[in-house]
């Protein structure tokens, strides 16, 4: 007998504790006793088999860490000192420092402080230190002075490393910054400026350009100078004339202007010195703005890259960047734009990089401090093709982080391809500034399918200046709205308002795209694409925020592959002993669906208990949420036996290793489905616990959607080997018997391909256009089915035409006494689904994004897949979509996440006689008709269908294969309405139009 399989989970432990599949306990990453909580720590591991059903068992383990001499003592502050410029040797301040070990086991003080062997020699000219072991109580500290005096002139400030050593031996080198404060002993002469402004177009407050530049080795001397205009003022520029400081009107156009200023000194007595200002002016594209992804740097500062770099003849560290950039794309590039440049000093090393775990340096037992303060420079780059377009933003991230080795070595500093902004939030910081959005900043509409939703304009512009010239760029930031969607019908057609060669049209009701073959829904999206064992495609990043949902249709040909993945894009890290570099991956092992995902929550790995058969579609949800993962299959609405108990087959649930950090769950890189643009990553070198299958995809991938977003798959951002559409699907009619016709498609998987005519046509090839009723007053119809819907998995479908703000029942399936039933009802002109077979009474979810009574037909789509309950309207895409999955629902016991709605789901077993009923419910006394509950009038509807079968609708069809009527009042056959402009006079030249009972004038 084969032996059964067994995965294992981790509750606790600090998020630290994995198991292998052997059983073999380890942990992943380093424990620090001096984190919170971190002197004992208590794992739960549980044991779950592969049988059916499975079973469980749970092992505790306690884990106590005794303390070892790993934290280097550190500087207490302050550890910036001042002195004046010129003065004689002079006390400076006194040194003291702290240790986070257990003192009492010798692991603390008394410290001692010697200056660092690695200083420059000119350090040991200028600084000494003076160890005194009775400071700060016998904890021992040291004095800081200067030898003699110092010119600002020659050494703004000096760096010094002291090294502080413990009791144990354990040594820290921090740095002590000696800031030397300025006087005014040198003259000014003239010299020249030029400004370089990069602005939107429209108006706003002034924009700051830096200020006058005389060349002065003094810099703290503006107190001594004034400044003026050596002529007439300029009428679009203003002067500051004490700070010398130029600000310039919003309104100025493209172009160069030449402003003359003169300056004085009061302490040289120095008059009129000229100082002239060349401000050259580049309006910056919407196109631009949307297309720019952000390459932070450091440690640098934004005046250190920018300094000897223009515009029209590179140079820099700008320049250099640009070069790599244009090399990365290659020959498709003709111009890398420089979009925004702004920096600052972040708070510690690691608020925008990676921390180093804890380590000792076995020969000099001397660790680096991580407390300095790194500057960075973040810009934003876009890059024009030779077409004149910008390479789609996605795809620039991508290649970018594709030769990100190369990018640190040739620019000889860390880069992350995120904006401080994103790496502060990941990294569980407070942007040390805020920063409003106002939509109107980029006049362009933002396009979902890029990161140019992302990047947003923030007013007022950012100023970099390095004396000779200033760089004058709006400031970019990346805003995750991950659960906003927009409603483009309400916008103007613009270039990206259609999708794969949609056309936009304006109607009375906003703009809509008129879509071509293949392409559907408001915006012309291509939900499928299809993968050959060797293909891939690029789609925008996963957000990183909680909760995120993930959702996808499946069909593959193979029981292993890679379907999607989020995570570096090289096959070894740069960084191998940083912590796990954060990665999710969705793969199928022998047919099972795995979910993989390693990062700062810790390790992840979680499968679910059933087998997707090759060749049929399946339905695969990724959920996450601040408790933890899950993995659901097929909306669990399959495979409830009598004697089910659990959810086990279709759904697994995992608790996040490590639940208290706050960084992100994700990466901005790139979304790669069906494989991977470069060589497969190894497990062991990124840390991660478990390994990625190395199959792409055979298969398709369609309705992709994150976060009720459907991601277009007909132009993904970057892509090979891929086709649009479903190949096999499309080719499982066309080559038989079924033909799907122009107003069909193809679905039902590989082995019964079925086609799904669109909404209005009905027939073999989905040729013939169905018939709509009216709805009148008290109208009604029973149908009695031909066949019993799944009692666990059925849908709801038809089409809809009402004005105003309607009330009443539009459908309902339900058992003979209507105890459990299925109900597609209006209210207040806002579509509502209940289900009345729930734990808790009445399970209900609408459409509240805006009522449907336009007088437009409306296609309405409702789903019962067990405890989940989905409504949909139209394309479902975004706001026309809402979702109650109930099996998402958790609560966490004991460190594990369980499901919030134990029992396994009520059955709605539908009468087939009376069970279905279009319009309202009648009630009947002695055959007589009493009245008509939940009654709908002055609507209509067409094309109803259950679980995907055509329901029979009278008066013009009494029956089908499917359904027939038994009983019906008051419907009547067609949707017309009297002329609405018969009693409406419009003044010239607008005429009347007749919009299905509603008059307009235009």
């Amino acid at each position: 007998m084969e032996q059964q399989g067994v995965d294992y989970r981790v509750v606790g432990g600090w998020g630290a504790v994995t198991v292998d599949a052997d059983g073999g306990v380890r942990l992943w990453r380093a424990l620090d006793r001096e984190a919170p909580g971190g002197e004992v720590g208590v794992a739960r591991v549980v044991a779950v088999d592969e049988g059916r059903p499975s079973l469980s068992s749970t092992a505790t383990l306690t884990i106590t860490l005794t303390d070892v001499n790993d934290c280097p003592p550190r500087l207490l502050p302050p550890t910036v000192l001042h002195v004046r410029e010129g003065a004689p040797a002079s006390l400076l301040g006194i040194l003291t420092a702290t240790d986070d070990d257990v003192w009492a086991l010798g692991h603390g003080p008394p410290f001692t402080f010697t200056l660092a062997p690695s200083n420059p020699a000119h350090v040991f000219n200028i600084i000494s230190i003076n160890y005194q072991a009775e400071i700060d109580s016998g904890r021992g500290g040291a004095e800081v002075w200067t030898r003699a005096p110092l010119d600002r002139e020659e050494h703004r400030q000096l760096v010094t490393e002291v090294v502080v050593t413990d009791a144990g031996g354990l040594a820290a080198t921090h740095p002590v910054t000696i800031i030397i404060d300025d006087i005014n002993d040198n003259p000014m002469k003239p010299a020249a400026k030029t400004v370089y402004l990069c602005k939107t177009q429209g108006g706003g407050a002034d924009a700051a350009l830096g200020r006058v530049y005389v060349e002065d080795p003094d810099d703290w001397d503006l107190q001594d100078k004034t400044f003026e205009w050596a002529g007439p003022p300029h009428p679009l520029f203003t002067l500051q004339p004490n700070t010398g400081d130029i600000f310039a009107s919003m309104q100025l156009r493209e172009g160069r202007y030449e402003l003359q200023f003169v300056v004085s000194d009061r302490v040289w007595a120095q008059r009129n010195v000229e100082a002239n200002v060349s401000v050259v002016v580049r309006h910056l594209t919407p196109e631009a703005l949307a297309h720019a992804v952000p390459v932070t740097l450091m440690p640098t500062t934004p005046a250190t890259l920018t300094a000897g770099w223009t515009p029209m003849h590179g140079g820099g560290g700008l320049g250099t960047l640009s070069e790599i950039v244009m090399q990365v794309v290659g020959k498709a590039a003709k111009t890398v734009e420089i979009v925004s440049v702004y920096g600052g000093p972040a708070r510690d090393a690691s608020a925008i990089s990676p921390t180093f775990p804890k380590a000792a340096s076995h020969a000099s037992n001397v660790v680096q401090s991580s407390q300095t303060v790194t500057p960075f420079a973040c810009v934003w780059v876009s890059v024009r093709q030779m077409g004149g377009s910008f390479i789609d933003p996605v795809k620039l991230h991508g290649l970018l982080a594709l030769h990100l080795q190369h990018l640190e070595k040739v620019m000889n500093l860390k880069v992350a391809l995120e904006d401080t902004h994103t790496l502060e939030e990941n990294s569980g910081m407070t942007s040390p500034a805020s920063f409003g959005f106002s939509p109107s900043d980029v006049s362009s509409p933002h396009n979902p399918s890029s990161v140019a939703s992302l990047a947003s304009v923030v007013l007022p512009l950012q100023v970099v200046d390095t004396n000779l010239t200033s760089l004058v760029t709006p400031r970019l930031t990346r805003a995750h709205d991950c659960h906003t969607h927009t409603r483009y019908e309400d916008e103007t057609c613009t270039l990206t308002s259609c999708l794969n060669g949609g056309r936009c049209v304006s109607t009375h009701q906003g703009s809509r795209c008129v879509c071509p073959g293949e392409s559907w829904g408001s915006r012309c999206k291509i939900l499928a694409r299809t993968f050959s064992r060797s293909g891939w495609a690029w789609v925008r990043p996963l957000p990183p925020c909680l909760p995120t949902t993930l959702s996808l249709r499946l069909l593959t040909h193979v029981p292993d592959a890679l379907i999607l993945y989020s995570g570096p894009l090289s096959p070894a890290s740069a960084h191998p002993h940083y912590p796990p570099t954060p990665m999710v991956a969705l793969q199928l092992v022998g047919g099972h669906p795995q979910v993989l995902l390693e990062g700062a929550r810790g390790p992840a790995k979680l499968q679910v208990n059933t087998t997707l058969k090759p060749g049929t579609w399946h339905t695969l949800h990724l959920h996450l949420n601040t408790q933890g993962v899950m993995l659901m299959v097929d909306h669990c609405g399959h495979g409830w036996r009598v004697n089910k108990t659990d959810d086990s087959h279709c759904i697994a649930r995992i608790p996040w290793a490590n639940s208290r950090v706050t960084e992100s769950w994700s990466s901005s890189v790139p979304l790669q489905l069906g494989g991977l643009a470069h060589p497969y990553p190894q497990a062991a070198d990124f840390g991660w616990s478990a390994a990625l299958v190395y199959q792409p995809l055979d298969g398709c991938i369609s309705h992709l959607t994150v976060n009720g977003q459907l991601v277009d798959l007909g132009e993904p951002s970057y892509s090979a080997a891929s086709m649009k559409g479903c190949q096999p699907q499309e080719a499982a009619c066309g080559d038989g018997p079924v033909t799907c016709g122009l107003r069909g498609q193809c679905v039902g998987g590989l082995e019964s391909p079925k086609c799904d005519c669109q909404p209005g046509w009905m027939g073999p090839a989905c040729a013939t256009p169905t018939v709509p009723v009216a709805l009148g007053q008290a109208s009604f119809a029973k149908v009695a089915l031909s066949f019993i819907p799944d009692p666990y998995d059925m849908t709801l479908q038809l089409r809809m035409r009402t004005r105003g703000l309607p009330n009443g029942l539009l459908m309902q399936l339900s058992t003979s006494k209507q105890s459990h039933a299925l109900k597609l009802h209006v209210r207040s002109g806002v579509m509502c689904s209940t289900m009345s077979c729930t734990e808790w009474g009445v399970q209900e979810v609408c459409l509240e994004g805006i009522p449907l009574g336009d007088g437009s037909w409306h296609t309405i789509r409702v789903g019962r897949h067990g405890h989940n309950l989905i409504i949909s309207v139209d394309d479902g895409d975004g706001w026309r979509k809402n979702e109650t999955l109930a099996s998402f629902f958790t609560t966490t016991s004991l460190g594990d996440i369980q499901a919030l709605v134990a029992l396994p789901p009520l059955p709605i077993t539908v009468d087939k006689q009376d069970g279905l009923v279009m319009g309202g419910i009648p009630e009947f006394e002695s055959l007589s008709l009493v009245t008509v509950h939940d009654d709908l009038q002055n609507s209509c509807i067409d094309d109803v269908r259950v679980s995907g079968h055509p329901i029979p609708l009278p008066p013009s069809v009494n029956g089908t294969n499917w359904g027939q009527v038994t009983t019906l009042r008051n419907l009547k056959q067609g949707c017309s309405s009297r002329d609405s402009c018969s009693n409406t006079t419009c003044l010239p030249p607008l005429s009347c139009h007749d919009i299905w009972r509603q008059a307009t004038c235009r």
